[in-house]
């Protein structure tokens, strides 16, 4: 069901109050506007789940950490013999978690996110997918995000589901774009105290994915045989 918001025009704005998406509303003639809004009523139910969700692992990071007796290097225990994660980022990774866990988001962000971006590239290589370009003078060179979120071979291993969320939480403008406005410096100080929900919801997602396709690796390594 659409809300009524999608009725009328609307304008997205960035932290700075920069126009960086606009939907016209609902159009009876013009079914690829249409389409747009429907992507933009997901993307705002996807940014809700993630406050609630992100809430929620708060909450539960908390409770762990007032109850029980982690330390950095049990993070390791899920990260090694990991296919999602490469050998030679385990360290940094760990840390990032770490630092997650004890409610540093800054430092924790900044480490993460980009190990994250290189750890779909290294779970794809690791299931036979192609995650470099050759350039015109012969030169390889590593896809980004962007590059790999359009490959076919994505949506196939991860599904469409998590291709949309994904791109959702760190590529798309109307969405949060959270990678892109990281590794250009446009994430504030604030951001960590005004959207307190987001940074937990990252650090879960990445352990989530960490779990999951190591669970499931070789039945992904079967889905890009058989394509």
């Amino acid at each position: 069901k659409g809300s009524l918001r999608h009725l009328f025009s609307t304008i997205h704005y960035d932290d700075n109050a920069r126009i960086v998406d606009r939907d016209n509303g609902l159009s009876f003639e013009n079914d690829d506007e249409n389409a747009s809004i429907l992507l933009s009523e997901a993307l705002f139910l996807f940014k809700n789940g993630v406050l609630i969700k992100g809430t929620c692992i708060d909450h539960g990071r908390n409770t762990l950490l007032l109850r029980h007796d982690i330390t950095e290097y049990d993070f390791e225990s899920f990260l090694t013999n990991n296919p999602f994660i490469p050998t030679n980022r385990i360290s940094i990774i760990r840390k990032a978690l770490w630092y997650g866990f004890i409610g540093k988001w800054e430092e924790s962000m900044h480490l993460l996110v980009p190990q994250f971006e290189n750890c779909f590239r290294h779970f794809l290589e690791n299931v036979g997918v192609i995650v470099t370009l050759i350039d015109e003078d012969i030169v390889q060179q590593e896809r980004t995000l962007s590059s790999l979120l359009h490959l076919p071979e994505f949506k196939n291993v991860f599904g469409e589901a998590h291709l949309f969320q994904i791109k959702a939480l760190l590529s798309e403008n109307e969405g949060f774009n959270f990678r892109n406005r990281l590794s250009h410096g446009l994430i504030g100080d604030d951001f960590y105290d005004s959207c307190s929900y987001f940074s937990p919801f990252v650090w879960g997602y990445f352990i989530y994915h960490s779990y999951i396709l190591r669970e499931t690796f070789y039945k992904k390594l079967n889905q890009v045989k058989e394509t």
